[in-house]
């Protein structure tokens, strides 16, 4: 894998590190973009928690009509703030249950967090409004729509791509125009 195009978000990073304390930061940007290797090449490379937005997948008694019809509302937005970012403050490690949307319910285990190094929140939505005031650093990554339908096709199939187009980039779009994410991001990252 060529990490070259990564430079300038581990240059970030880097920066953000020089200026002292253990650095918060966000991964937000189009499915397929590569949200989750940057954020597994960040963590190996400084030691660095990982959280994942997917983790924070809104549960069914939640999914109301007005909380789905919110530019990224499908995200337990206020669960990721209390359970994981609030915690980052104080230093300490600690764990959170991700939602597992194979069996509808939270994972018995929890997932450790050690934010001494500092901490990767990765995944679309992560930089809703209520999220931004944790984060030192936010990185969009954007891809163009035929990588994008090419890596969803690969890795989703044809069955699931059908899924991505119909319901999941539409919501992600809404999310990414209503809150201008990528306007509002320190790096942007384009795969070509």
């Amino acid at each position: 894998m060529n990490t070259d195009i990564y430079l300038p978000v581990f240059r970030a990073v880097d920066e953000a590190r020089s200026r002292g304390g253990a650095p918060v930061v966000a991964i937000d940007g189009r499915c397929g973009a590569g949200k989750s290797t940057l954020a597994r090449l960040l963590a190996q490379r400084c030691g660095f928690g990982l959280i994942h937005a997917d983790d924070f997948f809104l549960p069914p008694g939640m999914r109301t009509p007005a909380r789905l019809n919110e530019p990224g509302g499908n995200i337990h937005y206020e669960r990721l703030i209390e359970e994981a970012l609030a915690p980052i403050s104080g230093g300490a490690p600690f764990g959170y249950r991700a939602f597992d949307c194979s069996t509808m319910d939270y994972s018995p285990e929890l997932r450790r967090v050690d934010p001494a190094a500092g901490v990767i929140v990765e995944g679309s939505y992560c930089m809703r409004p209520e999220c931004l005031p944790f984060y030192g650093l936010r990185i969009f990554l954007d891809i163009t729509p035929e990588l994008q339908a090419a890596r969803l096709l690969a890795r989703e199939g044809e069955e699931g791509y059908a899924r991505f187009v119909e319901r999941w980039i539409q919501m992600e779009e809404r999310y990414f125009a209503f809150y201008g994410v990528r306007e509002n991001s320190d790096v942007v990252i384009r795969n070509l």
